[in-house]
């Protein structure tokens, strides 16, 4: 049950999401290559799945330390990213761990991605 009615739900999902795109970062959602194995390829070229606006959370290392993570993001609820999939960020590649949606009393204003660097890509 939400307690905020449809009208008001909307408008924080649209304040939240104006404050993401402020931030003016870009991610490109990169999709892993089909599994060509019985444990898949992870090496193979990854496929562009379109882009979308980030916010970079400033996140306290305890907590990223505890979800394994090196950094994290704030995301539209309507994005579909799956684990495993890879986003680029600044010339940097993440790789998602987990999305969790972010509620504000019971509208979905947001996701939280959990991310962690892919070393010796990018700068």
């Amino acid at each position: 049950m939400s307690l905020l009615s449809p009208l008001e739900g909307q408008d924080a999902t649209e304040t939240i999401q104006a404050m993401v795109v402020a931030h003016g970062e870009t991610a490109t959602r990169l999709t892993p290559p089909v599994p060509s194995g019985a444990f898949g390829d992870q090496d193979g070229p990854f496929t562009s799945a379109g882009q979308f606006p980030v916010q970079r959370v400033l996140t306290p290392q305890i907590v990223l330390d505890r979800n394994n993570a090196d950094a994290a993001f704030s995301i539209a609820p309507d994005v579909v990213l799956q684990e495993g999939d890879r986003l680029e960020v600044a010339g940097e590649q993440y790789i998602v761990l987990s999305t969790s949606p972010i509620n504000l009393f019971g509208a979905t204003t947001h996701q939280m991605v959990m991310t962690a660097r892919v070393h010796g890509v990018g700068p």
